[in-house]
């Protein structure tokens, strides 16, 4: 049983990394998610208020990893919204992976404001299948 959804990587100079766990590809989709938003946002403080649903597809499940997490951070960026709950669903398709997902959360704020996530960087990330579910090791462009 994975214990933590996720956990911060303390070994990079100029960036944030972080390992987002899951015993399921789902659930390690929405620990990436929250994850992330642990660093933009004081997430334990966010309502989950207010809903957005994403619709993303890819040829890979990196691929769709790094979709998810760069239109997390639009949605910042363009929505101005800080998300604490997400449920998502990886279907597998004959041409790769579709994602269905819900985030939820409130309108940003600058006492819940945290580390400004850029986006996310190709180099040194990693998502792999593990004897507990799955782990991606995920590195933030602040």
């Amino acid at each position: 049983m994975v214990e933590d959804k996720f956990k911060i990587i303390e070994d990079t100079t100029s960036d944030v990394a972080f390992e987002a766990y899951g015993k399921t590809i789902d659930e390690l989709f929405e620990n990436a998610a929250y994850g992330l938003f642990s660093i933009i946002c004081d997430v334990n403080a966010v309502n989950p208020s207010k809903q957005e649903t994403f619709q993303l597809e890819a040829e890979t499940l990196t691929a769709l990893m790094l979709d998810w997490l760069d239109a997390l951070i639009a949605s910042v960026d363009i929505d101005k919204m800080f998300f604490s709950k997400f449920e998502v669903h990886v279907i597998k398709q004959n041409n790769g992976y579709v994602l269905k997902a819900t985030a939820w959360g409130e309108p940003i704020s600058i006492e819940k404001s945290g580390t400004l996530v850029k986006g996310i960087a190709y180099y040194d990330f990693k998502l792999q299948e593990t004897e507990k579910g799955f782990k991606a090791r995920i590195v933030c462009d602040i």
